[in-house]
């Protein structure tokens, strides 16, 4: 047994980051390829490439974890109503 493990994990899902979310949903694969124009197709594809991979499920984890928080004041007092996420959202 490898140092650091104690026992063997079987009951547990595999990994699901990894995969094109577009391209492996047969069933809205197929509901849209009669109206799909190949542009939109590509664009769809590249979409599910980035939310299937492992940086968004790292951020998915990190919303789940850091819920978003509201200030509704600033350190003058004045009111701004801003809701803070994490990570930070950059204009």
């Amino acid at each position: 047994m490898d140092q650091g493990r104690t026992h063997t994990v079987f009951n547990q899902s595999p990994p699901y980051a990894g995969k094109n979310l577009f391209a492996s949903d047969p069933i809205l694969r197929s509901a849209l390829d009669a109206v799909l124009d190949p542009q939109s197709e590509d664009e769809l594809g590249r979409a599910g490439t980035f939310w299937g991979s492992h940086e968004a499920m790292e951020l998915a984890r990190l919303a789940n974890v850091n819920t978003p928080v509201l200030r509704t004041h600033d350190a003058q007092g004045r009111r701004v109503d801003v809701v803070d996420y994490h990570p930070p959202i950059t204009p």
